[in-house]
């Protein structure tokens, strides 16, 4: 039985897909073109010859594959002592090989550190904060970006989307910001905030020219959840309420966080006058 193709080094993975070309080209991967590497060449984001650039592609997307959907506190993990030492270790030598600079690392460790180029890597000074955070234990590891397919099996998906994941970033989610890249590498971004005691939600879509380097600079919908109902507009203020027990949405208003102040400090007020009236109602009379 054959190895799947991330389990391939270069050299097998050249020699695979050599022998079934049938054209008189060069050969490639299926899902990782030349035309790709190319690009990312050009763009100063790898130094790799083609064929070890996509052997590092599958061994991401092998990892990505494993990784499940989970919350924050899910893919947090505790680290046992053993675990920290290890760390401490492989950080020290990391530092004293002189790898805090980008230029004295290979190919692959760059790779690793800056996951392939999406990510800034430590310096020095970064890698002493991070390992006497270590030390400390003031450390809570977690996965930012989590990955997941089209949830249609493969073969009901056109060749575009065989075997491709979209990615949930969360590495920003402090400002309340979370992107979306889809399965074809259109970005979306979701901006969450509260209003008045009231969930938020703006949609910024992909831009319409640049879809795969990122989101629209202005929100297309912005949605309001409240018990029972959604309130859905746009940037203009045009838009529908949306309630649980109803068929039909019907038109509404934008959402007025102002005046949702106003209606709960009403409401707490009319509470606060009623409270005494009704301990006095209930209070036993003195006995005579």
């Amino acid at each position: 039985m054959s190895k799947p193709d991330h389990q391939l080094n270069a050299e097998e993975l050249q020699a695979k897909y050599e022998a079934l070309d049938t054209s008189e080209g060069w050969a490639q991967h299926p899902r990782y073109e030349r035309e790709d590497w190319q690009h990312e060449a050009a763009e100063g984001n790898t130094q790799l010859g083609y064929w070890d650039w996509v052997m590092h592609a599958l061994e991401a997307e092998a990892v990505d594959e494993k990784k499940p959907m989970s919350t924050p506190n899910e893919a947090q993990l505790r680290v046992e002592p053993a675990m920290v030492n290890t760390l401490l270790a492989a950080l020290r030598f990391y530092q004293e090989a002189g790898m805090g600079d980008p230029c004295n690392r290979s190919d692959h460790i760059h790779a690793l550190a800056t996951d392939d180029n999406n990510d800034t890597s430590l310096d020095d000074e970064g890698i002493d904060e991070l390992c006497e955070a270590l030390n400390c234990g003031d450390l809570a590891l977690m996965n930012p970006r989590v990955s997941m397919p089209d949830w249609r099996p493969d073969d009901e998906l056109p060749p575009s989307l065989k075997g491709k994941t979209g990615s949930i970033d969360i590495s920003k989610i402090a400002n309340g910001d979370i992107e979306i890249t889809s399965p074809l590498g259109e970005k979306t971004m979701f901006s969450l905030e509260f209003d008045a005691g009231v969930s938020r939600i703006h949609v910024y879509p992909p831009d319409a020219e640049s879809p795969t380097e990122y989101s629209h600079d202005e929100f297309a919908v912005t949605i309001a959840s409240m018990p029972g109902e959604v309130l859905v507009h746009n940037q203009y203020g045009n838009g529908f309420l949306m309630q649980m027990d109803e068929e039909n949405p019907v038109q509404a208003p934008y959402y007025d966080g102002d005046e949702r102040l106003e209606s709960l400090s009403a409401s707490e007020s009319m509470v606060d006058n009623e409270d005494p009236l009704m301990q006095t109602s209930q209070s036993p009379s003195p006995s005579m």
